[in-house]
């Protein structure tokens, strides 16, 4: 018997860190409201799952760079 070969593609080895509001208020030293104000306002990079907020760790820390 000849083995089938999969179409699925390898996920890669290095996934992207994802933060919620309550790390990304300790790694900002903020208080998880300012978070929630700057998301509000457009002012910080941020991306949905469902109702809550995830971000982008690289994202994140090229911003905070930034400000």
């Amino acid at each position: 018997m000849e083995k089938q070969r999969s179409n699925r593609r390898a996920l890669p080895t290095a996934s992207p860190k994802v933060m919620t509001v309550r790390e990304v208020s300790e790694y900002l030293r903020v208080h998880p409201t300012t978070v929630y104000r700057l998301l509000r306002a457009k002012q910080l990079p941020a991306f949905r799952v469902g109702s809550e907020w995830r971000f982008n760790i690289d994202t994140l820390h090229h911003w905070s760079r930034r400000q």
